[in-house]
């Protein structure tokens, strides 16, 4: 086995071994250095998932710098090997779970936004990169997805680094539609003042900035009983320092349930005079997602009838080729 070290956090410097045998190739460090940097923010507090993970060096150097959790899918018995001493010599067992499954089968099964931020490393051939972004525009199961490939792969991604002969896109989780529009306007029925919650993307912004987002939001949603507002931290937080009482989500499927559950539930634990509502979409809207008006607009379709004037020009604007 060879070693690679950990680059900065609280495991700074120590060595993670890597997987003996050559079906898997190790991250470099000056490339797990730079990526890592792009998402320093993004991983502060992070349940992170580490697809293809090899040893793990991209899941547990999250954990160094400040993610929460760490998620590791591999299925090769010699990097499963490594990766579990590389957790047990770092003593994070509590704060990690292995899972030895197919990486694509594995993300397959996965809620839109059961992650904030997801690594993954598969192999240069073959074309398993470009089938993860494609499952991940459909279902975006983080707030952000960095894959590594080769540089000259192209990946159908919101941004792509290169270092040498490697490559790292990343691919953010996207617009406002009209199901957007229908649940700011319906909670109004049972509320004197919305305030919509825009969290902070932290890294380089994926198809619009924070201040493009907030600005669609406003021009989608006229309303002096409606203000849009950005934040970074806790939702809990914010609505305390802004006085809310309510916090509403939308439920699209039974899908959704159990993550949105479980957050509730967290956020009555952090603050318990602060209710949540979970509202249901309008029949008509129960199919959209952004994922899927986002991937129509990238190919040149209508999304007229799935968004604002506003939002669908923004989109022309950003695939205009």
């Amino acid at each position: 086995m060879g070693t690679v070290r950990i680059i900065a956090g609280e495991f700074k410097g120590r060595r993670l071994k890597t997987p003996a045998g050559d079906k898997t190739r190790p991250t470099a460090d000056r490339v797990r250095e730079a990526w890592l940097s792009i998402l320093q923010r993004p991983v502060q507090g992070a349940r992170a998932l580490d697809l293809y993970a090899g040893s793990g060096a991209l899941g547990l150097e999250a954990l160094s710098r400040g993610a929460m959790t760490a998620d590791f899918v591999e299925v090769n018995r010699h990097a499963l090997a490594a990766l579990k001493a590389n957790i047990a010599a770092l003593a994070v067992e509590d704060r990690t779970v292995i899972h030895r499954v197919d990486a694509l089968q594995f993300a397959e099964r996965l809620r839109p936004g059961q992650y904030d931020v997801a690594f993954a490393d598969p192999p240069y051939a073959g074309e398993q990169a470009a089938r993860l972004v494609a499952l991940f525009r459909l279902n975006p199961f983080a707030r952000v997805l960095s894959i590594e490939h080769r540089a000259d792969q192209s990946i159908p991604g919101d941004d792509t680094r290169r270092y040498g002969d490697t490559g790292v896109t990343f691919v953010y989780a996207p617009p406002v539609t009209k199901g957007h529009e229908d649940l700011i306007r319906r909670s109004l029925a049972f509320a004197d003042q919305v305030i919509v919650a825009v969290a902070m993307n932290p890294g380089k912004p994926p198809l619009f900035t924070l201040e493009e987002r907030v600005a669609l939001l406003q021009e989608a949603v006229r309303d002096r009983a409606v203000s849009v507002r950005s934040f970074d931290g806790l939702l809990v937080e914010f609505a305390r320092s802004v006085g809310a009482a309510l916090i509403v989500r939308g439920l699209r499927a039974v899908s959704d349930f159990e993550y949105e559950f479980q957050m509730a539930l967290m956020n009555r634990t952090l603050a318990p005079r602060l209710e949540t509502v979970f509202l249901m979409p309008a029949f008509d809207l129960t199919y959209l997602s952004s994922s899927l008006v986002r991937e129509v607009a990238r190919f040149g379709g209508d999304v007229s009838a799935l968004v604002h004037p506003a939002v669908q020009e923004a989109l022309r604007k950003k695939f205009a080729r």
